[in-house]
C-alpha cells in the first residue's frame, strides 16, 4: 500500500506490513476510505487503520481480519460501506463489518460489490444479485459473467471478459455494448478486399471487417460455422469473395451476401491430420492473376497439402506426386510470373510452376527445391515475398535471404534474425518483420529503417504479419498485441497513365491541404505549369515512390503560388504522356 503525492509526482510512503499476521508485501486488491479509518483488501483478509495514527509503517498500527475473525474465507475482492455497514465481497461471500465483529451474508463467489437503486448488489457466478427484505433476489441473468461493476446516469455497467454490458432498472436483459474497434490483439493476417474492406484474423477470437467507419466482428457470440475460432489467413477475390483459413474448421468463403460456405474433411473438399481425420487445418492463402486461389492444408493426410480453386469452384490438388515432398507447409507466395513458392517446416522452400494452367499438369515443368544445401541458413522458412526485379526474399528463424536467378545470398543489417514476416512495397523496398520490431530496407538508399514499440507507434515489436493496401500504400503490422497501420507513399504504380486522375479541383490549400496526382505509372515524372507555360514544381522520377504524390500549392523554391489555373503533366521513360488541369484558389 502506497501513498502518491500528485502535487510532488512521488511516492510519499509505502506501507509494507499490513499488521502482524499478513504476509509482508501482500497484493492489496481495494482500499476503502471511511471517515478517519482506512481499509485494505488483500488475499488473506481485512487490514484496517486510523489516517490519524502518526506511523502506518509500523505493523503495530493495523489490525488484520483474516480466518477464525468471521470474515468469509478467500481473497477479498472489493470493500464498499452502505448504511453505516461496512461490507467485503470475497471469494466465498459477503463479510459485513457493524463495528464490532465481522458477520457472513452469503457464500456466493463474489468478483464486486456496489449500491445500485439503493440496494446492495453484488456479482457472482451465479449472475447479477441483489439483496432484498426476503433475501437474495436475481436481476436478468447477463451474457457473460460479470467481474466489474459501475454506475452511470442511473444504469448499471459491467466489465466482462468478452466487452461491457449495460442494464436498466425494469429491463428485461443485459444490452451487449460493442466498443467500435478490433475484437482480439492476436492478428495473423489481414487483407483488403476490392471495396477496400479491412479483414483481419485472430488466433483466439475469429476475424472481423472494417469498412472505414465501423468494425464488424464474426467470433464466437456472433459467427457459427467453425468448431474453433483460431483463423490463420485471409484472401479476397476480385468476385467479392472472401476466404479465411481456419486452424481446425478448414475453409470458409463469405460472399457479397453474406452467405457462409464452410469446406472441410466432413464434405470431402479438405483433408484432416493423422490424429484427427476431421480436425482440418489452412495456414496460408494467396490468389493468382486469374483470380484462382491457392491454400495450404497443413499436414494434409492424403498428402496433397496445395490446392488451387478456379472461380468456376474447380478443385485440384497438387502433392507428392507433383514433386511436393513435404505435407509440413506452413507460408504461400504467389510471384509476378505466376510462380507458387512454398515455405515449409523442414524441407525448405519449393517452387511450382502450374503454368498458368491449374486443372492441367500435363504443361508442367518439374517443382524446384532450395535447401540449406544451396545456400539457407534453415530449412525452415516463416516468410515469403517477392520484388518486381524477380528477386524473392525469404524468411527463416535465423535469418534474411534473398533469392536471384539460381543464387542464395544472405541479408544482414536486422535487429532480430528471427523472421516472421515479409512484404515488398510498391517501390520495392522490402518490410521485414521480426520479433524485435518492424524494418524497411529502401530500394533507392539501400540502407535501413527500424520501427518499435519505443520509438514509433507500433503496438508491439512481436511482429505476426504484414499486409497493404496496394491502392492507398497503407501498410499494416499485425502483431502479438494488436494492429498497427502505417502511411506510406508507396502504392502500387499502374501498368499505364490511362487512369491519371487529378484532385481536388478546385484546389483551396486551407481547407485540402493537398493536390493529389494519382494513378501514375512506374518511373513517372511529373511537372506543374501555369496556363503560359512556366514551370512552377517539378517532381523527378526518383520522388515518385508509388502510384501517387501529393502537392502542397508550393513551388520548387517553397514559395506559395498564386491562384490560377494549372497544368499537370506527366510523362514516363517510354515515351507516354497525360495532362491534367487543376484550378487553385487561394
Amino acid at each position: 500500500l502506497r501513498i502518491f503525492l500528485i502535487s510532488m509526482d512521488e511516492v510519499r510512503e509505502t506501507y509494507r506490513a499490513l499488521g502482524t499476521t499478513f504476509q509482508v508485501e501482500i497484493p492489496v486488491r481495494d482500499i476503502l476510505l471511511r471517515g478517519a479509518e482506512i481499509w485494505a483488501a488483500t488475499d488473506e483478509g481485512v487490514a484496517s487503520s486510523r489516517l490519524d495514527y502518526v506511523n502506518l509503517l509500523d505493523p503495530q498500527s493495523w489490525t488484520d481480519y483474516g480466518p477464525g475473525s468471521g470474515i468469509p474465507p478467500g481473497d477479498v475482492r472489493r470493500l464498499i460501506s452502505f448504511e453505516s455497514t461496512l461490507y467485503a465481497a470475497t471469494s466465498s461471500g459477503l463479510g459485513a463489518w457493524d463495528g464490532l465483529t465481522w458477520e457472513s451474508q452469503n457464500t456466493y463467489d463474489i468478483f464486486d460489490v456496489c449500491v445500485y437503486e439503493n440496494r446492495l448488489t453484488i456479482s457472482t457466478t451465479q449472475g447479477i444479485l441483489f439483496r432484498s427484505v426476503g433475501g437474495w433476489e436475481s436481476l436478468p441473468f447477463p451474457p457473460k459473467t460479470i467481474h466489474y461493476l459501475a454506475l452511470c446516469d442511473g444504469s448499471l455497467y459491467g466489465g466482462t471478459d468478452r466487452g461491457i454490458v449495460s442494464y436498466s432498472d425494469g429491463d428485461t436483459a443485459w444490452i451487449i455494448l460493442l466498443p467500435n474497434c478490433i475484437g482480439s490483439n492476436l492478428i495473423s493476417d489481414v487483407g483488403v478486399d476490392e471495396s477496400g474492406t479491412w479483414w483481419c484474423t485472430s488466433r483466439d477470437e475469429g476475424f472481423f471487417s472494417f469498412d472505414g467507419f465501423n468494425w464488424t466482428p464474426y467470433d464466437r457470440d456472433s459467427f457459427f460455422y467453425t468448431s474453433t475460432y483460431d483463423f490463420t489467413s485471409v484472401e479476397s477475390q476480385s468476385s467479392g469473395d472472401t476466404w479465411l483459413g481456419n486452424w481446425g474448421s478448414g475453409l470458409v468463403r463469405l460472399d457479397l451476401n453474406g452467405s457462409v460456405q464452410t469446406y472441410r474433411p466432413e464434405n470431402g473438399y479438405l483433408s484432416g491430420v493423422s490424429e484427427n481425420p476431421n480436425y482440418c487445418v489452412v495456414v496460408d492463402m494467396d490468389v493468382d492473376e486469374q483470380d484462382n486461389l491457392w491454400i495450404l492444408n497443413y499436414r494434409a493426410l492424403n498428402n496433397q497439402p496445395l490446392i488451387v480453386i478456379t472461380p468456376q469452384e474447380e478443385w485440384t490438388y497438387y502433392g507428392t506426386a507433383d514433386g511436393i515432398l513435404s505435407h509440413f507447409l506452413r507460408v504461400l507466395f504467389i510471384d509476378d510470373q505466376g510462380r507458387k513458392w512454398l515455405g515449409s517446416e523442414s524441407h525448405g522452400l519449393i517452387m511450382i510452376d502450374d503454368n498458368g494452367s491449374p486443372t492441367d499438369k500435363s504443361d508442367d515443368p518439374p517443382a524446384v527445391q532450395y535447401t540449406v544445401n544451396d545456400g539457407l541458413v534453415s530449412n525452415r522458412i516463416t516468410a515469403i515475398s517477392g520484388d518486381s526485379e524477380g528477386g524473392l526474399w525469404i524468411g527463416t528463424p535465423e535469418g534474411l535471404h534473398y533469392l536471384f536467378g539460381e543464387s542464395i545470398s544472405r541479408r544482414y543489417g536486422l535487429p532480430s534474425d528471427q523472421i516472421t514476416a515479409l512484404l515488398v512495397d510498391g517501390a520495392d523496398n522490402v518490410w521485414v518483420g521480426t520479433n524485435a520490431g518492424l524494418s524497411a530496407f529502401s530500394n533507392e538508399t539501400y540502407t535501413w529503417t527500424y520501427y518499435s514499440s519505443a520509438n514509433s507507434g507500433l503496438v508491439s515489436d512481436d511482429v505476426t504479419t504484414l499486409a497493404m493496401d496496394y491502392e492507398t500504400g497503407d501498410l499494416f503490422v499485425g502483431t502479438s498485441e494488436g494492429l498497427s497501420v502505417l502511411r506510406t507513399p508507396f502504392s502500387r504504380p499502374k501498368a499505364d497513365l490511362s487512369e491519371m486522375t487529378v484532385y481536388p479541383s478546385p484546389f483551396i490549400p486551407s481547407i485540402h491541404q493537398y493536390v493529389t496526382i494519382d494513378n501514375l505509372a512506374t518511373q513517372s515524372v511529373v511537372n506543374i505549369y501555369t496556363l503560359s507555360g512556366m514551370l512552377v514544381r517539378s517532381f523527378p522520377d526518383s520522388e515518385v515512390r508509388g502510384k501517387r504524390i501529393l502537392w502542397d500549392g508550393r513551388s520548387d523554391r517553397g514559395d506559395p503560388v498564386a491562384g490560377g489555373i494549372y497544368l499537370v503533366v506527366v510523362h514516363t521513360e517510354n515515351g507516354e504522356h497525360r495532362a491534367g488541369k487543376i484550378a487553385l484558389i487561394r
